[in-house]
C-alpha cells in the first residue's frame, strides 16, 4: 500500500520517476505524484520545486508533466487513501515551498500534532497526517541551520557535506522523536537540493540502490528494476541521508548503522504481461513452471523445506501458522499436512489477530511459521515481531528475498515464484501450497507419525503434477464460457467443498470478490444445512469442489440438496469422480486430471482463478489494480 520512489543523480529523472511508479502501481493506490528540484530558479526562492499530482492511475499524472524538466533530483509516491480522501490535494507529495515529502504509513499522533502546529499559525492544506511531517521537518531543519549559523565561527572547519550531515540528523531525530506509528517516508530540502533524506520505523519497507552516480530510495525491489542491481534495505528505526555518491545510515537515536548490500531480485523488464492481457492471466500461466523450478530445487537438495533441524520437536507443543488473506488460506491448507502427514500439531491464527490469541496462550516455546508472498504485510510483521518477545523461533515462507519477514525470521523458506505483480495472488498461493506440502513430508521422515510412505505423493506423482497443471490451463475455453454465461449477471456465490476442497473453496471465494467485486462465500458443505443453505434461491451460481477422495460421495448429496432448491450447480471434479455424478443435476463441469489427493490444490487452484479472471473481464473490472486494495498492505 502506498510507494515511494526517490532518485539523486547526475541524470534527468522525471521519465524515471514516472516509470518506476508505473511498476509500483500493483501495491494498489488512488493518486499519484512527483516533486523535483526546480532546475530554473535559484534555491532558497519560494518555488524550490515542481510538483505535479493527479487522482487516479499514473498515465493521468503522466499528462500534466513536463517531461522535458531537466532535474536530477526528484521524489514520487503513489497513494491508498487513510486519512483524507483520494482528491488532488490529499495526494503526494506534499511540500511548503521550502521541502517536500512523501510518506507511507501512519503517524499516529498526527492530530495533537497538527493542534500544535495550527497554534503556532501553520495553516495546513491537505488533511493528511503527512503534512504533519512536511511542517516538522521544515521546522527543525531551519532551527538546526539557524543554530549552526549562529556558531559557524567554531564550525569553520566542517566540509560541506559535515555541515549538511550535521544539520540534517539534528532535524530529523527532533521530529523522530515527536512522531509515532509505523511510517516510511522520503523528503527533498531546498537547503540541500542533492539530497534525499528517508527514514523508515516498522512494516513500511523502503530500500536504497546503487546506480550508476546515483542512489535510489524505494519502497521494494521491483520499483527499482532497470535502476540498481544492488540494494540495501533500511532496517526498523533508521534513517539514511543519500546524495549522489554517499548514503549514511543511523539509527533513531543518531548511532552510525552499518550498510549491506544485496542483489536486486528484480531485473529490467522482467514481469511484463507479454501475450497475455493482464499480469494476472500470465501469473496463472506461470504456474507450472513455478512448479516446476520448485520440483527441481527440491530434487538437487539446493532447497530443502525442513525446520525439524532447527527445532527440538518433543520439546515443543506443535507449531503456530499465521497470514494474512490467501497466504492464510495456504495456512489451512498446510495446517492439514502438518497435522495429517507429520503428526504436528499445528494452530492457525489470523495475523491481525494474533496477539490477541496468543496472550492466553501457554506454549511459548511454540514455533511460529509466517507465509506470506511479499513478506511486507504490516500484521504478519508485527505477529512475528511479537513471537520474537516471547521468545518464540521464528520461520517465514516468502516470495521476495530480503523482505523484512525473511530479515526477522531465524530461518526462510523461499517461493522462488518469481515477480508477482497482480494484485490477486496466484502462482504464490501453489507455491505456498507446494512448500507446506514438502515441509510436511520432510517432517514425517524425522519418525513422528506412523504415516504409510505408500500414501505420500511419489516422486513420480510429484512429476507428473506439473503436466496436469498445464492441461488444466488449457480448459480456460471452459471457464470463459462459465463465466460468460453464469457468473458475470450473478448477485453472490457459493463455493462447496470438504476438507482440503473447503479450504480451496475460501480461496476461491475470495479471488472471485477480490476482482469481479461479486459477493462469494466459501462453505463447508458439511455446514450448509446450518446456515448457509438459506442463501440459496432459484439461480444461485454454487462451484461444488469435489475430485475423487474418500469424502466424494458426501459431497455429492451435498450437491443434490443445492440443485433440489434451484441452484445452478458448477462442478469441478476430476475424470474419475465425473463417471459416479448425476449430470443431469449439473449445469456446467470442468473435468480435471486425477492426482493425488495431497496434491489437488495445485490443480484446484486453476479453474477457479480462471472463474474469477474471466469473469472480472466480462464485468470491465480493472484486474490487476482491483479497488481499494492493494498487493502489499503495509499498515494496519
Amino acid at each position: 500500500m502506498c510507494s515511494i520512489i526517490g532518485i539523486v543523480g547526475d541524470s534527468p529523472v522525471v521519465h524515471r520517476l514516472l516509470d518506476a511508479l508505473g511498476r509500483l502501481e500493483y501495491r494498489g493506490y488512488d493518486s499519484a505524484g512527483i516533486s523535483v528540484t526546480n532546475p530554473a530558479i535559484n534555491l532558497g526562492d519560494t518555488g524550490n520545486f515542481l510538483t505535479w499530482r493527479s487522482v487516479g492511475r499514473v498515465k493521468e499524472l503522466s499528462k500534466k508533466i513536463d517531461l522535458s524538466c531537466k532535474s536530477t533530483v526528484g521524489i514520487g509516491h503513489t497513494r491508498w487513501a487513510t486519512h483524507g480522501k483520494p482528491t488532488e490535494r490529499n495526494a503526494h507529495p506534499h511540500t511548503d515551498g521550502f521541502l517536500s515529502v512523501v510518506h507511507n504509513g501512519i503517524i499516529e499522533n498526527f492530530s495533537e500534532l497538527k493542534t500544535e502546529l495550527i497554534q503556532s499559525g501553520i495553516v495546513f492544506q491537505s488533511d493528511t497526517d503527512t503534512e504533519v511531517l512536511v511542517h516538522l521537518l521544515s521546522k527543525y531543519i531551519k532551527k538546526a541551520r539557524n543554530l549552526y549559523e549562529a556558531n559557524s565561527a567554531a564550525e569553520a572547519t566542517k566540509s560541506p557535506d559535515d555541515i549538511r550531515r550535521t544539520i540534517l540528523n539534528d532535524a530529523i531525530q527532533n521530529v523522530l522523536k515527536k512522531i509515532c506509528g509505523s511510517f516510511a517516508f522520503a523528503a527533498l530540502c531546498s537547503d540541500f537540493p542533492e539530497t534525499i533524506l528517508a527514514a523508515r520505523s516498522t512494516s513500511c519497507p523502503l530500500a536504497v540502490g546503487k546506480g550508476i552516480n546515483e542512489f535510489i530510495v524505494c519502497s521494494d525491489a521491483f520499483g527499482m528494476a532497470g535502476l540498481s542491481s544492488e540494494l540495501h534495505y533500511l532496517d526498523d528505526y533508521t534513517y539514511a541521508i543519500v546524495s549522489r555518491r554517499n548514503l549514511s545510515v543511523f539509527g533513531f537515536g543518531g548511532e552510525k548503522a552499518s550498510t549491506r548490500f544485496y542483489a536486486n531480485p528484480f531485473k529490467q523488464e522482467s514481469s511484463k504481461p507479454e501475450e497475455q492481457t493482464h499480469y494476472m492471466l500470465k501469473e496463472i500461466h506461470e504456474q507450472p513452471l513455478v512448479i516446476q523450478r520448485l520440483l527441481d530445487k527440491v530434487a538437487s537438495e539446493r532447497e530443502i523445506y525442513d525446520i525439524s533441524s532447527e527445532v527440538i520437536l518433543d520439546a515443543i507443543n506443535g507449531l503456530t501458522l499465521t497470514a494474512c488473506g490467501t497466504a492464510f488460506y495456504a495456512c489451512m491448507i498446510g495446517r492439514y499436512f502438518l497435522q495429517t502427514v507429520a503428526g504436528i500439531r499445528t494452530d492457525i491464527e489470523l495475523a491481525s489477530e494474533f496477539q490477541s490469541a496468543q496472550i492466553s496462550a501457554r506454549d511459548d516455546n511454540r514455533p511460529v511459521l509466517a507465509v506470506s508472498q511479499s513478506g511486507e504485510t504490516a500484521d504478519t510483521i508485527k505477529a512475528l515481531a511479537y513471537a520474537k518477545e516471547r521468545g518464540q523461533k521464528i520461520f517465514s515462507i516468502v516470495n521476495v528475498p530480503q523482505s523484512s519477514l525473511a530479515r526477522m525470521s531465524h530461518k526462510v523458506f523461499y517461493t522462488h515464484a518469481g515477480p508477482e505483480v497482480g494484485v490477486a495472488t496466484t502462482k504464490a498461493f501453489t507455491a505456498q501450497v507446494f512448500v507446506l506440502l514438502s515441509m510436511a513430508i520432510e517432517f514425517s521422515k524425522k519418525n513422528y507419525v506412523n504415516f504409510p510412505s505408500e500414501a505420500l505423493p511419489s516422486r513420480d506423482d510429484f512429476r507428473k503434477v506439473v503436466g496436469y497443471m498445464t492441461k488444466t490451463l488449457s480448459l480456460d475455453s471452459q471457464s470463459i464460457d462459465i463465466s460468460n454465461s453464469l457468473f458475470r449477471h450473478a448477485k453472490n456465490i457459493l463455493y462447496i467443498g470438504r476438507g482440503l476442497n473447503y479450504y480451496m473453496c475460501l480461496e476461491g471465494a475470495l479471488k472471485m470478490k477480490e476482482i469481479s467485486y461479486i459477493h462469494a462465500e466459501g462453505v463447508a458443505a458439511g455446514e450448509l444445512k446450518h446456515g448457509p443453505i438459506a442463501l440459496i434461491e432459484d439461480g444461485t451460481p454454487v462451484v461444488v469442489l469435489a475430485p475423487f477422495d474418500d469424502l466424494f460421495a458426501k459431497t455429492m448429496s451435498n450437491m443434490q440438496e443445492v440443485a433440489a432448491r434451484g441452484a445452478k450447480v458448477v462442478l469441478i471434479t476430476d475424470e474419475i469422480g465425473m463417471k459416479h455424478v448425476d449430470q443431469s443435476i449439473v449445469h456446467s463441469a470442468v473435468m480435471l486430471p486425477h492426482t493425488h489427493k495431497l496434491l489437488t490444490p495445485l490443480i484446484c487452484a486453476i479453474p477457479m482463478q480462471l472463474f474469477a479472471y474471466y469473469t472480472a473481464l466480462a464485468r470491465g473490472c480493472d484486474i490487476d489494480k482491483p479497488r481499494n486494495l492493494a498487493k502489499s498492505v503495509t499498515v494496519e
